[in-house]
């Protein structure tokens, strides 16, 4: 038990305190009373009580710090042991020999911190792991960005403005300073080289072994454990272009899109052989195995059929039909109507809108329609002369929106007359008002069962992307890529292009989705296990890229038309891109 010892506080030696300033606050004998306090100034006024009337309870008012320690001098006191009859200083209490309960006190802080530094050992490889991977990370990052960053540099010089503002859009993808990966990696670093530190800390406490080194290292030394979380941090992922054409002096960077699989619905019909899009609400797709039109919404992630109708001759009277038979080849959405290209008129092309009405639209005299394609203002139509892809010329046709013909691509003047297609099936249009063109060279024939009879059936197989100019000057050629066709040839079935100019083709045989640059460059390619054979592709209103997968090949008619299921695909653009 320890009490505090009281000295004179003027001359600290006399322990005969007699006085007590209550102004002051001060204790002092009477020698000091008359030589020292007197000489204040104004303590003629001070309020002066003999000690011996003041409560002894006051005593821990005294100010320890003016006693000196009884074995060491030199140190103030700190406590008076009454049990020792001393005054102690700190170093006298941090003596563990020489008392029980601080050598206890002394022994818990020390395994405390033997504990506290197993944990800390359990804890510093996790973070040493995330932080290196984090440093991996950011280090290929910023080489990606660094290189894509140097070859513009490299050609800076030949036009200023388009490298500014390469480097803009490159700054608006990746900011090398200010990112997640980055705020993420000095996150988890500051963990690192913390729980570094305490290691430090603790193993030389540990070491040392002093009562000293002990109980300071146990006051300072955080003991908060942080969690082994890190945050998910989206990196882009990058590609630079160089300029295959005239319209850009560097080249292009793309952020690689992601795409993500959200729904699958099954389709009672044996194929879906084409989906166009009429507005916000509405999409239709066409089955060429039974001829039948069905209108669609997609609301709520479930599937709403508005419509069904069918063109062919009546054999059903409880189902829709057409006014007289119709066989699509191709069809597009056009100021809210469905275009048609129709095999069976031979040189027609004609619309409706969601009735069962026909319109006729325009003639292509005595030439096959092919694809068809429609933009704000014009109708692009690929037509042959017969599937004789020997002996006969094809070509596009482009039509203005009274359906007057505006001009015509058939050959290039600039190779000998060479023909630019085969057999023009699938047509597009980009944001670089370029028309891109599926272009299958070969096709096989099957005798097969149709409704109506016995028909001779073509089934587009190998085929080209073939993209021209708005002036229908070739631009570039897309023969499909190792990356995908390592063991299937290219069969690209359908192709639409996205408001940033990506182009998007349908590779049946291979069940892939090949994404292209609006230049044509091989960006990266989307597959999925539920999309098999897709044979259709459609950008709704609402962004979304519908995909139909057909069970059946185009146009067969297989033994029970009921039983067979299609899929439609419903895929989006993570985070919006498209």
């Amino acid at each position: 038990m320890a009490q505090n010892l009281l000295k004179c506080q003027f001359c600290k030696i006399s322990s005969n305190v007699k006085w007590k300033c209550e102004t002051c606050d001060v204790f002092f004998c009477d020698p000091c009373r008359i030589n020292t306090h007197v000489l204040l100034k104004n303590s003629h006024g001070h309020d002066v009580t003999d000690y011996k009337d003041i409560d002894t309870e006051c005593s821990d008012k005294v100010n320890l710090k003016i006693i000196s320690c009884s074995t060491h001098p030199e140190h103030s006191c700190l406590v008076y042991c009454r049990n020792c009859d001393k005054s102690l200083c700190p170093s006298c209490l941090i003596t563990p020999s020489d008392q029980e309960e601080l050598k206890r006190i002394y022994d818990l802080r020390r395994e405390s911190l033997r504990e506290l530094r197993q944990q800390v050992d359990k804890l510093l490889p996790f973070f040493e792991e995330k932080a290196a991977e984090l440093k991996i990370l950011e280090f290929n990052t910023l080489s990606q960005y660094n290189k894509i960053n140097e070859k513009i540099s490299e050609r800076q010089s030949e036009l200023t403005q388009e490298a500014e503002e390469l480097f803009w859009k490159l700054d608006s993808l990746w900011d090398p300073k200010n990112n997640s990966l980055t705020q993420e990696k000095e996150r988890i670093t500051d963990i690192e080289n913390d729980l570094k530190q305490r290691t430090i800390e603790i193993d030389t406490a540990l070491e040392a072994s002093s009562p000293s080194s002990i109980f300071t290292v146990f006051e300072k030394v955080n003991k908060e454990l942080p969690a082994q979380t890190t945050a998910t941090t989206k990196l882009p992922e990058l590609i630079f272009f160089e300029s295959r054409s005239s319209d850009s002096n560097f080249g292009t960077i793309i952020q690689v899109p992601e795409l993500k699989l959200v729904n699958t619905f099954n389709i009672a019909l044996p194929d879906i052989s084409a989906i166009v899009t009429l507005n916000t609400e509405t999409s239709v797709l066409y089955s060429a195995t039974t001829n039948c039109f069905q209108h669609f919404t997609i609301s709520n992630f479930e599937i709403v059929k508005s419509l069904d109708y069918f063109s062919k001759v009546k054999t059903n009277a409880s189902k829709r039909y057409f006014h007289s038979p119709t066989r699509v080849v191709d069809m597009t959405e056009y100021r809210g109507n469905i275009l048609i290209s129709d095999e069976w008129l031979g040189d027609e092309i004609m619309h409706f809108c969601h009735s069962v009405s026909q319109t006729k639209f325009t003639s292509i005299s005595k030439l096959q329609p092919c694809g068809v394609h429609a933009t704000k203002d014009s109708i692009l139509v690929g037509y042959c002369h017969d599937r004789d892809f020997v002996t006969h010329s094809s070509g596009i046709i482009t039509f203005n929106s009274m359906g007057g013909e505006r001009r015509r691509f058939q050959c290039n003047s600039g190779m000998g007359d060479k023909r630019l297609f085969t057999f023009p099936a699938k047509i597009t249009t980009n944001v670089n008002n370029d028309i891109c063109i599926i272009d299958y060279d070969s096709l096989y024939a099957k005798n097969t069962e149709n409704f109506n009879g016995v028909k001779h059936t073509y089934e587009p197989r190998y085929g080209r992307v073939v993209t021209l100019g708005e002036w229908g000057q070739p631009k570039w050629t897309y023969n499909g890529d190792a990356r995908v066709n390592g063991d299937n040839k290219f069969t690209p079935y359908d192709i639409v292009t996205t408001m940033h100019g990506l182009i998007l083709i349908a590779d049946r045989d291979s069940c892939a989705i090949h994404i292209l640059s609006k230049d044509g460059q091989f960006i990266n390619y989307f597959c999925h296990e539920l999309i098999v054979q897709p044979a259709t592709l459609n950008i709704d209103k609402s962004g979304r890229l519908l995909i139909g997968c057909s069970c059946e090949g185009d146009g067969i008619k297989p033994k029970d038309d009921e039983s067979k299921t299609s899929y439609l695909h419903v895929v989006e653009f993570v985070d919006g891109y498209m």
